[in-house]
């Protein structure tokens, strides 16, 4: 018998701030269940997996890195997790909001 537990986002919050002109930021994306979703992140259409990184973005285990904040990188962020077993396959996706504030 194995036990499946459906995709959650509990503890990620969906509106997510940092300062302009910090040096780097981590979006996270708190995401549980059976069996353990994979996360990938799309950024302005671009499909980011683990072990992604272009010097801007970089995907940890943590979440999505953003390296040199502008005003540029305020917006919406998708976080969506996917889940594949032997009796389930499923996904959920999870806007998060990035704002960028002035110092």
């Amino acid at each position: 018998l194995l036990l499946t537990e459906p995709i959650s986002f509990e503890a990620t919050n969906q509106v997510q701030s940092v300062e302009n002109g910090s040096g780097s930021h981590t979006l996270t994306c708190k995401v549980t269940g059976k069996p353990k979703p994979r996360v990938t992140w799309n950024v302005r259409g671009n499909i980011m997996r683990s072990g992604y990184d272009d010097g801007k973005y970089r995907v940890t285990a943590d979440g999505l890195v953003i390296r040199n904040i502008t005003q540029n990188d305020k917006g919406a962020y998708k976080c969506k997790a996917t889940q594949i077993g032997e009796d389930i396959t499923d996904f959920q996706d999870m806007i998060i909001q990035l704002r960028v504030q002035r110092k």
